[in-house]
């Protein structure tokens, strides 16, 4: 399910009209530089998703609410930090607190938590850098399934024969 919650996030950078008109390389919004986990050589702006810890929120112990959240790491890399910048603030005004339903998926809400910005000085000496602000958001999102917890006192199933 993940995979699908990731890629509404990234459905989600496509229909934002700022982040689009920093990042699209030509032609339709699906050619935009909008990658997943690594950057391909195509020039800059662009942005980079990665996703970390997908978690059960769920404030029910059975879990029946299916609440689940999916932390994403939004890197928006440009040749310039005032570039950087433009692209990682058209990225939280679009994100923060979008939802909506893409891919099957019903995205609850999305928060955007933080920002940071960095300078990467390149790989080797001849290699320009770049400026990378990372915009770090949680996509709250309800799963299709659930595997239900139980709790016995002192570890007796008071109902040991379901009918």
């Amino acid at each position: 399910m993940s995979a699908t919650v990731a890629a509404a996030v990234r459905d989600a950078l496509l229909s934002t009209p700022g982040v689009v008109a920093l990042v699209n390389s030509s032609g339709p919004a699906t050619n935009s530089r909008i990658f997943a986990s690594y950057r391909d050589a195509t020039g800059f702006p662009c942005i980079v998703l990665s996703y970390g810890n997908n978690s059960d929120v769920s404030p029910a112990l059975d879990r029946t609410d299916r609440v689940r959240k999916l932390d994403v790491e939004i890197d928006c890399i440009a040749t310039t930090a005032k570039g950087s910048l433009a692209l990682a603030e058209a990225v939280r005004v679009g994100l923060h607190g979008a939802k909506g339903t893409s891919r099957s998926t019903t995205i609850m809400e999305v928060r955007v938590n933080n920002e940071t910005t960095s300078y990467d000085v390149g790989a080797e000496g001849n290699e320009a850098g770049y400026h990378i602000t990372t915009v770090n958001a949680e996509a709250y999102y309800r799963s299709g399934s659930v595997n239900p917890s139980s709790v016995w006192q002192d570890g007796i199933d008071p109902n040991p024969n379901p009918a």
